[in-house]
């Protein structure tokens, strides 16, 4: 089964009043393409449940999505590490590996961190809770976890 996205050469860009993209739960296949990360009107990207592979976009909360608040990338087979501009997002669910980025605990306007059912190894930020005050889901089960929880959690909301 084919790319639905390498079958037809699709032009996200001019999608200009494109709020959702919602393809969850399909059959699609191979990488992602960078320009769905460009479309500037977009609030919500949900590629979850497909079978996606490959490395997440360097610039995949660009400033050209700045009104993005939901990337839905669970139960695909992205590989590779969370790029540092995700810091940028508002909500997080992704199928990645590696450190959980000291950013994300460093977004004062977040509300929702889920980031369950990855490959996320280490130690927890021990000042994860400090810059998180409207911080009201923080989900991160089913991943590789050590130490204990930071005292700093009881600062986010």
């Amino acid at each position: 089964m084919g790319s639905i996205f390498s079958s037809r050469k699709i032009h996200f860009g001019r999608n200009r009043g494109l709020e959702t993209l919602n393809l969850r739960f399909n059959l699609l296949t191979g990488s992602v393409p960078d320009e769905i990360f460009n479309i500037s009107s977009l609030r919500v990207i949900d590629l979850a449940a497909n079978d996606f592979c490959g490395s997440l976009p360097l610039d995949i909360c660009s400033s050209y999505v700045h009104k993005l608040e939901g990337i839905y990338l669970f139960l695909n087979r992205f590989e590779g590490e969370i790029p540092s501009s995700v810091s940028k997002c508002k909500k997080l669910q992704n199928f990645l590996s590696g450190l959980i980025p000291f950013g994300i605990f460093n977004i004062s306007t977040i509300v929702e961190i889920v980031l369950s059912s990855n490959h996320f190894s280490g130690n927890l930020p021990s000042s994860m809770g400090i810059w998180l005050p409207n911080l009201q889901r923080l989900i991160l089960y089913n991943n590789k976890l050590i130490g204990s929880i930071p005292n700093s959690i009881s600062n986010a909301s």
